[in-house]
């Protein structure tokens, strides 16, 4: 499993200081700032820092020249799918995830809440699992049983490519379907 959207936090202090000791003659570029990361800077990346610090801008300029652009992202295999998922009330939470189609319901869910960083304490038995469907405009949630398939695969729980979860965490969804 791995999510998509990675992305590297520039911070334009520590890289100012690194692009002070590159020898751009030579077309070396900057490494990532970050501890154990060994990739190198995008063009994109090197932008912004050129965005927060006038004074590098003339040698953002060069780097970003020389700088290739950032590879496009990987698509999912023959026996990978991407699902989406999401907080309840929090529609900025989106994040896709690739997920092997071996993998089973409860590991799904599992990676869910810790891609959502959602508390510790919660699992996957005790927070509520919903599939969103848009119906005419109108947001439509069923829920997903996840201790009945827990032990099932992606592909036997009639799960596809592209399907949006949400995660329940505070039970809101359920309530309006219980007073009905």
């Amino acid at each position: 499993m791995w999510t998509i959207d990675y992305e590297h936090t520039v911070n334009s202090k520590q890289l100012i200081f690194d692009f002070s000791d590159l020898n751009i003659h030579q077309s070396e570029l900057p490494y990532c700032p970050i501890f154990l990361c060994a990739n190198r800077l995008t063009a994109s990346e090197i932008a912004k820092v050129a965005e927060r610090a006038a004074h590098m801008k003339e040698v953002c300029s060069r780097l970003i020249e020389i700088a290739p652009e950032a590879l496009p992202e990987e698509l999912p295999g023959k026996d990978e799918c991407v699902l989406y998922c999401s907080v309840y009330h929090s529609e900025g939470s989106v994040k896709p995830i690739t997920f092997p189609t071996a993998c089973t319901v409860l590991d799904m869910v599992t990676a869910m809440i810790q891609v959502q960083h959602l508390k510790k304490y919660r699992t996957a038995h005790n927070i509520g699992v919903f599939i969103k469907t848009a119906s005419g405009g109108k947001p439509k949630y069923d829920q997903l049983e996840v201790k009945p398939l827990g032990k099932k695969k992606i592909c036997d729980a009639d799960i596809h490519d592209g399907t949006h979860f949400v995660l329940d965490v505070d039970g809101e969804i359920k309530q309006p379907a219980e007073k009905s």
